[in-house]
């Protein structure tokens, strides 16, 4: 990550998309002090920004353009909540954040700092409601949980999204948030799904692979 990298990146936004649609969505505000985000105008960038700005685009052409009917969406594995930022702040919709406690930590930070005017449900919260349905689900905007939380039959899912973190789960792990999707999942719901099938943890995790090749 260096300026001259996420510059090239920001350059091939503005020329794929047009420079309205990133002064529209990048963050005005550099949350967290980052040493490595970037001033344009009156916005924030950086690579990782960048990079969950196509995957957003992507989706808004792919998903919402052809939709209306894009109520709740669950992301699994979302990072500190950039996606969940894109999409909150374009779409009427209820977000469900499902991670590890320490990516729940970041992503409540960030969110809060990006969606002040969101009413938040985080993990003190559901200990003392003991599940999610859908009641909670009309009082509240966004939802950050572990994802061994239990979910009500009536809350029904119309977008799930994973963005390259399946690939570095545990295979039974995978499985669990398949039986979540089809459990979930509206009639015409979408689960995008951008991984691939062999994380770098696999190459690391077995160095005979490599024993007899030059390096």
């Amino acid at each position: 990550h260096n300026k001259r990298m996420a510059t090239e990146e920001l350059k091939k936004m503005i020329k794929w998309f047009g420079e309205d649609f990133v002064l529209k969505n990048l963050i005005i505000e550099n949350i967290g002090n980052s040493p490595i985000a970037y001033k344009y105008k009156n916005i924030f960038y950086d690579e990782y920004n960048l990079c969950h700005l196509k995957y957003f685009h992507d989706l808004k052409k792919k998903v919402f353009d052809n939709s209306s009917n894009i109520k709740n969406v669950i992301e699994i594995g979302g990072g500190f909540g950039v996606l969940a930022d894109y999409l909150i702040k374009n779409y009427k919709l209820k977000f469900i954040s499902l991670d590890l406690p320490a990516a729940n930590l970041l992503t409540s930070y960030y969110l809060n700092k990006s969606q002040k005017d969101k009413k938040f449900f985080l993990i003190d919260d559901y200990l003392k409601e003991g599940s999610l349905n859908s009641k909670l689900l009309n009082e509240y905007d966004v939802f950050i949980l572990p994802s061994n939380i239990k979910i009500e039959k009536d809350i029904i899912v119309d977008l799930f999204i994973n963005i390259r973190s399946m690939m570095e789960m545990d295979f039974d792990v995978v499985k669990n948030y398949f039986k979540l999707i089809h459990k979930h999942i509206s009639d015409d719901g979408y689960f995008c799904n951008i991984n691939r099938y062999i994380s770098n943890r696999f190459f690391f995790d077995n160095k005979e692979l490599f024993k007899d090749k030059p390096l």
